[in-house]
């Protein structure tokens, strides 16, 4: 069994960028593991003490914040225990239609202590009530006999540099200071104290794996979908533990049906809280080989928009029965591959109406690079950070009978017969007769617009849909007729 464990730990240090450690059968093992978590940074209740946040912090809204987040005493439904809660959520890991996973509120739970519930679906989702960070936590190699890897937020920083040796304690598990909505002194004690954090890989079962963890508030990890860890409510730091093996069973008492075979990849799924100040506390070990992942984060974006304006939408293009579909993109987390090519995903950027897809911005620690196309191809060979560019655009409809009117600068786009500008943009009109006819005047024009010197000319700014009308008169002209001698002249 040591031997399988070992092979696979060999595997995983070929693709990990670290020191490692060599063993006395000769195997590499890696010295850490960087799993990739999403983290949800909450503003707190309206009105609370010591609030509006610091210098420099993202602007607070109000009626944004998440009721459940530094409850307080004056709320009617405020439960105040230092106990563990157990039994918030249900047994059952909630999975979306865009694959984002996620603990369920227990409606059957009576107690409901300390959360609302009306608003427990956002803690582990994107909305306009949190702000989300992806990132990675690194667990370091505790002994290489024990194959025991280990974070501690006491002596440990999220990047997992460990303090040296006689160096005080760190002050907490704060991984979000100065970031998102920023810190809230309490007592002269500055933290982001309000945040979710979520980690999803995989692992290969094999019998006698143990995962511990020890922390405050709310800690839930799930197997397979089920709930194994229960550590709900604002608690002080407490402790948990798993022992994986054959008669191992959830919260419910229901085995977990594992098995050591070419099928025994199983899901992990952690969910951690810090809802209430003061203390943040995080420590796990774990022999369950938890594989390292690359996250695929994409977000899209409105050039020189408003805030928080949204032009359009990222999909996923899978192939279901019936040839291509799109699905929604969620929170995607890719393992990293050892024996096989990366995992290759497909996406689309598609924009609302009134909008026109610009251009691609993938964000590299060697700078931006931008690409074309609304359909990209990503390979997840390492984490991925992109963004979806769109430009908001109106229409130009253009009308001319005996003549023409040109326009400079060339749109955005020409369909169905109208021209559209990116928002903002100065177009120049000019009416151009045909041979015998003469410019005579504008229909859907304001004066201001129309050129004082030639009025044949004109220049609009793209700030709504437009429709422009030119007319041309028939030239006449004066015919002088003179006759000599006898005679008459007609016209026909």
């Amino acid at each position: 069994m040591r031997k399988r464990m070992l092979s696979l730990l060999l595997i995983m240090a070929m693709i990990l960028s670290m020191v490692p450690v060599a063993t006395a059968e000769g195997v590499v093992i890696p010295e850490e593991l960087n799993l990739s978590v999403t983290y949800y940074d909450m503003a707190v209740p309206d009105g609370y003490d010591g609030y509006p946040f610091d210098d420099g912090a993202v602007p607070f809204e109000a009626g944004l914040s998440n009721p459940d987040f530094e409850r307080s005493t004056r709320d009617p439904g405020y439960v105040s225990s230092p106990a563990v809660m157990k039994g918030l959520v249900q047994s059952d890991l909630g999975i979306g239609g865009d694959g984002n996973r996620f603990p369920q509120f227990n409606t059957l739970n009576t107690t409901q202590q300390s959360i609302t519930g009306a608003y427990f679906h956002e803690w582990f989702q994107k909305t306009d009530r949190n702000l989300d960070f992806t990132d990675s936590l690194t667990l370091k190699l505790k002994d290489p006999d024990t194959l025991v890897y280990y974070f501690d937020s006491d002596r440990m920083d999220e990047d997992g540099n460990v303090l040296a040796a006689g160096a005080p304690n760190r002050d907490g598990f704060f991984p979000l200071d100065g970031l998102g909505y920023d810190n809230y002194d309490y007592n002269n004690d500055a933290h982001n104290y309000h945040f979710t954090m979520k980690l999803h890989t995989t692992f290969t079962y094999q019998s006698g794996q143990e995962f511990s963890f020890t922390g405050d508030d709310d800690v839930w990890v799930f197997i397979n979908g089920k709930l194994v860890i229960d550590l709900g409510g604002q608690h002080s730091a407490a402790t948990a533990s798993i022992l994986l093996n054959e008669a191992t069973v959830d919260v419910d008492g229901n085995k977990l049906n594992l098995h050591e075979d070419a099928d025994g990849i199983c899901d992990f799924d952690l969910f951690y809280v810090e809802r209430h100040t003061t203390e943040s506390n995080f420590k796990m070990e774990t022999s369950i080989p938890l594989v390292p992942t690359y996250s695929l984060t994409a977000t899209t974006s409105v050039k020189d928009g408003a805030a928080g304006e949204v032009g359009g939408d990222i999909y996923k293009i899978i192939d279901g029965p019936e040839g291509q579909e799109l699905t929604t993109l969620g929170d995607e987390v890719y393992p990293k591959p050892a024996d096989k090519a990366p995992a290759v995903v497909a996406l689309r950027a598609s924009p609302r109406d009134g909008y026109r897809f610009l251009e691609w911005i993938e964000h590299t620690s060697d700078g931006d690079v931008t690409s074309a196309g609304q359909d990209k191809t990503v390979e997840m060979s390492r984490d991925r950070v992109l963004e979806a560019v769109f430009v908001k655009v109106y229409s130009l409809e253009r009308h001319a009978e005996n003549g023409t009117i040109s326009a400079s600068p060339t749109p955005f786009e020409t369909s169905g017969g109208k021209s559209y500008y990116v928002a903002g943009t100065e177009v120049t009109l000019e009416a151009v007769p045909a041979t015998g006819y003469a410019f005579s005047g504008w229909t859907g024009l304001d004066n201001t617009e129309i050129d004082s010197v030639n009025p044949a000319k004109a220049v609009i700014t793209m700030n709504a849909n437009r429709e422009v009308t030119a007319s041309f008169a028939k030239l006449l002209w004066d015919l002088d007729v003179v006759t000599e001698g006898d005679g008459t002249v007609t016209a026909d």
